[in-house]
């Protein structure tokens, strides 16, 4: 069973490597800067279209949980990771970058919404059972750098491996802290 999971995690990891190599790369732009972000996106959506017809899971990952269930996780980890990327800007005094701040918060959303459900976090088993919130982890080692690039892409920075790897740990323990309080209390309430 853990050879089977470590095996789906490095094909999602080949996978996802061109996209994040897709996403740093800079083209060289002979034209406009229009252009040539219309070709990183043009870049993007073929990785991803990749990633979506090479899952390492089978579909049965992406089958949801019922809609309330499914309604409460996703509310949760949005004010979950929405509260730490502020709190992050807070303890760093730059509460006041409005621009980095909503690029920060998006670039997280949309980092998670894009990989969580690879991982199957918002199925039933995971959502119900405290022993199953181990892919919240695995799902949110593999959103951060994601966010990390994406948010470097946005603000045109360096991506920072030290801001990543705070991510991953930090964001990563209260995701999964979430989670597992939420599966037991959807546990002791079945």
């Amino acid at each position: 069973m853990l050879s089977l999971v470590f095996s789906g995690l490095a094909s999602l990891l080949s996978a996802l490597c061109p996209l994040l190599f897709c996403l740093v790369s800079r083209v060289s732009c002979l034209g406009s800067r229009v252009s040539c972000l219309m070709s990183q996106v043009s870049c993007l959506v073929s990785r991803v279209s990749c990633l979506v017809s090479h899952s390492p899971y089978s579909s049965r990952m992406f089958d949801f949980a019922d809609r309330s269930l499914l309604r409460w996780a996703i509310i949760g980890d949005a004010v979950v990771l929405v509260a730490l990327t502020a709190f992050g800007f807070l303890t760093h005094a730059t509460l006041d970058e409005t621009w980095r701040l909503v690029v920060t918060t998006l670039g997280v959303l949309a980092a998670w919404a894009l990989v969580a459900p690879w991982f199957g976090v918002f199925s039933t088993e995971v959502l119900t059972r405290p022993t199953a919130v181990w892919r919240v982890a695995w799902a949110w080692a593999i959103a951060a750098p994601v966010a990390g690039f994406l948010r470097a892409w946005v603000l045109d920075v360096t991506v920072s491996a030290t801001f990543i790897l705070v991510m991953i740990a930090v964001n990563g323990a209260v995701l999964v802290v979430w989670r597992a309080v939420f599966a037991a209390l959807q546990q002791r309430s079945a």
